[in-house]
């Protein structure tokens, strides 16, 4: 997905930025509650400019210091301020940084604020599906998605490597991590989950999972579009289970998404890539210090295309750290199943709290 960019920067035409301008005010309006903004620079002023045309409730605007005394008017507070804000209100970040550039701020966020926090990127969603759906839809696995769901038509759901055996989400709200092109909703829907939420970050993938969707008439099945880091604020439901298949490798800071994971939820079904002998060459690698304890990943550089992550590089986790990194979190860690492919070994697990 291509990085967004904020009101201030889209100046190909009055007609384009007239037409952000109204999706980010639409978007304000749907909330239903007041709006405080994170950030003070361009990025914020436009935002700012949208709530007052609008004339929308203001909640304060809110910057890490040092931070200028005012925007546009407006007084500007430290960001520890947010925290005697009202839960009910809906935070923006407004800031033209990914999300993963924007961590450390948004780990500060909730620490302050425990009601809905989003990033500017999700309030332009709209427009980037837009712009990225003008080209088309490249499938990798169509043939074998239809010779599945032939296969489900008429027999018992084919062996699924990804899931321990026995284990089933049967009457269980499910979050699915980067459904790509369908396959795995497919095999979790077979089992009667009670919902399956699936978020995807690829304008492509998500655009072929809604076909899928709407051709089987998914009713129990909810689609959203954003970044997987951030699924807090855009999958407010209570969770029994995620599902986090071929997607933590894809990541730039596989910590901060499996941390959160396990925050939110009790089970995780994790599956991917992780650094070993099978690695191909040459590797190169990255110490991460997280809580005192060091961490070596291996660097790869992602492909860009709808089978890659939204970063331009990703860190994958040695299978011994990242068993350490799940106990650490207060979770077991049970593989049950592991394979080599071309690209490496991949290892299959079910992280359970330790209760």
């Amino acid at each position: 997905m291509a990085d967004p960019q904020p009101v201030t920067a889209m100046d190909n035409s009055d007609e384009s930025r007239q037409s952000m301008e109204k999706v980010l005010m639409a978007r304000c309006r749907a909330f239903g509650a007041p709006v405080a903004i994170i950030g003070a620079q361009s990025a914020a002023a436009s935002l700012l400019k949208i709530i007052q045309q609008a004339d929308l409730p203001l909640a304060g605007i809110f910057e890490k210091s040092p931070h200028p005394a005012e925007l546009l008017g407006q007084e500007v507070q430290p960001l520890l301020a947010l925290g005697q804000v009202a839960s009910n209100v809906v935070v923006v970040v407004a800031s033209s940084a990914s999300s993963i550039e924007l961590e450390e701020t948004l780990n500060h966020i909730r620490t302050l604020f425990k009601g809905q926090v989003f990033c500017l990127e999700h309030l332009l969603d709209l427009p980037n599906l837009f712009e990225a759906l003008k080209t088309p839809l490249d499938y990798k696995y169509g043939t074998h998605i239809l010779d599945e769901w032939a296969r489900q038509m008429n027999d018992a759901p084919s062996h699924w490597p990804h899931m321990p055996d026995g284990f089933s989400v049967e009457g269980k709200t499910v979050l699915e991590f980067g459904p790509f092109e369908g396959h795995f909703s497919m095999m979790l829907m077979s089992q009667k989950p009670k919902q399956v939420i699936g978020l995807e970050g690829r304008p492509d993938n998500y655009a072929k999972v809604a076909l899928l969707k709407a051709y089987l008439d998914w009713s129990n099945y909810s689609l959203r579009f954003g970044d997987m880091h951030l699924f807090p604020s855009l999958v407010p439901e209570t969770l029994d289970v995620i599902f986090c298949s071929g997607v933590l490798y894809h990541s730039e800071k596989p910590w901060w998404l499996l941390k959160t994971c396990m925050d939110k939820c009790d089970t995780v079904v994790l599956s991917g890539h992780v650094s070993s002998e099978h690695s191909r060459k040459p590797c190169k690698f990255q110490e991460v210090v997280l809580d005192n304890e060091m961490y070596t990943f291996e660097v790869f550089a992602e492909g860009g295309d709808n089978l890659s992550g939204l970063t331009q590089q990703s860190l994958w986790f040695k299978e011994e750290e990242l068993k350490r990194f799940v106990n650490l979190n207060g979770f077991k860690y049970e593989k049950f199943r592991e394979w080599v492919n071309p690209h490496g070994l991949w290892v299959c697990s079910l992280l359970t709290r330790d209760k």
